[in-house]
């Protein structure tokens, strides 16, 4: 369970920051000019890099993100490896105390 609650965490913290690239990539530019996107072109229509855009700033959170889409594929992995490893262990378990609960009720009764 532990395990899986950090997993869950890290999750969660990608895809905060995930989101917040996107936002930033998605909206436009300081100087007012079309926001540079996830994928969208950093050059010019005469091919020149686009002077309204920090080149350096966007190829590094484009970078990062997919990182992140990376990190985030391995930990729901991991996660959907661990979820039916918890959920069997609770099963046992409450089973396990339902057991016990009725062999005292029993035992009690006598």
């Amino acid at each position: 369970k532990i395990e899986l609650d950090k997993a869950m965490k890290v999750r969660e913290n990608l895809e905060a920051e995930a989101e917040a690239i996107e936002s930033e990539l998605k909206n436009p530019t300081p100087q007012g000019g079309k926001p540079p996107g996830v994928n969208g072109s950093l050059v010019d229509n005469e091919g020149f890099p686009r002077a309204d855009v920090d080149l350096y700033r966007v190829r590094h959170l484009r970078n990062r993100l997919a990182h992140i889409q990376t990190d985030h594929k391995k930990i729901m992995q991991r996660i959907e490896q661990l979820l039916p490893i918890l959920l069997s262990t609770t099963d046992s378990y409450e089973q396990n105390e339902e057991y016990h609960q009725g062999n005292t009720a029993v035992t009690s009764e006598e």
